[in-house]
């Protein structure tokens, strides 16, 4: 374990994880998916300790987004087409929300809506309660992949490096609000209206985004495909590789 100033980042290693594929925050846990079998494990981000959590169902499940639900549960998306509401003790509900296939990202609303993005740059809404998943915006440039909610907009990465904000009213969207950020994976929106975006190429681990659109890297050299940040000042992100990086971004994450 190493220091934690952006340019030297701590390091847990996540060794029961082939391919790490979406990280979510909770407290002093941190939890992350494989996109190559069908486990999540948990890591205690005070000791870099790492225990499996849940295994999918069926195998393999290819979970591939992750979300915190209420009271240490987990919205977990899989590749296949379904949405799983994982219990705070890992166990996986038999029967998942069954979504269209070829997703990628997950946010919640904290309300009755999940909001799941898909290949060919589409936004979904999808009802907590069973009912149809219907789109709220498509054609984005490139596949869609990362999304962040706040309010009434999501904001969402593709994978030729765009951030676009969507109205979740509308389904309206103009511009990116920033584009050049590699092959964008996932983003995560702190709590003075920057974004930290994900990015599976080698050019950048990492890049925050102003909220005027300007860019920097954060960090680099191998390839990310998940963030989250936590209330106490640093954002985690999952590489494909399967190991946890931590980077201290001094901001919380909104709310």
């Amino acid at each position: 374990m190493t220091g934690s100033d952006p340019d030297d980042p701590t390091r847990f290693y996540v060794t029961n994880l082939g391919a790490g594929s979406s990280v979510a925050v909770v407290g002093g846990t941190a939890y992350a998916t494989s996109a190559l079998g069908n486990a999540l494990a948990k890591v205690d981000l005070d000791t870099g300790d790492t225990a499996p959590f849940a295994t999918m169902i069926p195998t393999p499940c290819a979970p591939c987004g992750l979300e915190p639900g209420t009271g240490g549960s987990l919205y977990v998306l899989s590749k296949e087409g379904s949405l799983y509401h994982v219990n705070p003790n890992g166990t996986v509900p038999e029967f998942p929300l069954v979504i269209p296939a070829h997703v990628n990202g997950v946010a919640w609303d904290g309300g009755a809506h999940a909001y799941v993005t898909s290949d060919g740059g589409v936004l979904w809404r999808v009802p907590l309660n069973g009912m149809r998943p219907k789109p709220v915006a498509t054609g984005l440039s490139g596949d869609a992949w990362g999304v962040a909610l706040d309010k009434d907009q999501a904001y969402v990465t593709t994978t030729i490096g765009n951030l676009y904000r969507v109205d979740l009213t509308t389904g309206h969207y103009e511009a990116p609000l920033a584009t050049g950020l590699g092959f964008a994976t996932g983003v995560a929106l702190d709590a003075e209206g920057a974004f930290y975006v994900s990015a599976a190429d080698f050019d950048a681990l990492l890049y925050r985004v102003n909220a005027d659109g300007t860019k920097e890297t954060i960090g680099a050299n191998s390839t990310a495909y998940g963030v989250a940040l936590s209330e106490d000042g640093h954002a985690y992100v999952i590489t494909g590789d399967g190991q946890l990086w931590q980077y201290a971004v001094a901001m919380a994450p909104a709310q």
